[in-house]
């Protein structure tokens, strides 16, 4: 009898790792193994070349320029957690944190830096007086990346005292 077909976890085409039930890999942006449809990548004005431009606009402060750019990235690519990160910081920064935590809750789940991500939306859930929440994404922050204990662990400390009082 013949064994059965083993389910691959990296791209046949640049061998990165594959995350999640994506059609196309995230890197190189060749589709998954059964997948017959294009990838969004190599679509005219692809996702990753409209992630590069936001990232440009956001570094000009040309905040609604970058969040319609990146916009435009995620219906190439829905599953590019970068850019689902990159309009969360967009949001924040004109002070539309819930708008921004939904993002960043999406960045979450397709591939975006969790630590990075954790910390950002812990911010929005800090600005939002959802401190419960706030705490909890810093801890998952500084857990997953012990580096940010130094940036997070003057709020993780005025969180848990005002959670006491």
């Amino acid at each position: 009898e013949a064994p059965a077909p083993v389910v691959t976890d990296s791209c046949t085409s640049c061998g990165a790792k594959l995350h999640g039930q994506g059609r196309f890999c995230r890197e190189c942006g060749a589709p998954r193994s059964g997948s017959k449809k294009s990838s969004p990548k190599t679509e005219t004005g692809g996702a990753e070349q409209k992630l590069k431009e936001a990232q440009g606009l956001i570094a000009g402060s040309r905040f609604a320029e970058a969040e319609e750019t990146l916009t435009q990235a995620l219906k190439l690519n829905p599953e590019l957690g970068t850019a689902w990160h990159d309009r969360g910081v967009v949001k924040s920064l004109q002070g539309r944190h819930a708008e921004a935590i939904e993002d960043y809750s999406q960045a979450l789940k397709n591939g975006a830096d969790p630590a990075t991500t954790h910390m950002n939306r812990g911010v929005g859930y800090e600005q939002m007086g959802k401190l419960e929440k706030a705490l909890a994404d810093y801890k998952k922050a500084v857990k997953l990346n012990p580096e940010l204990r130094t940036d997070l662990q003057e709020p993780i400390n005025r969180i848990e005292e005002a959670l006491t009082k």
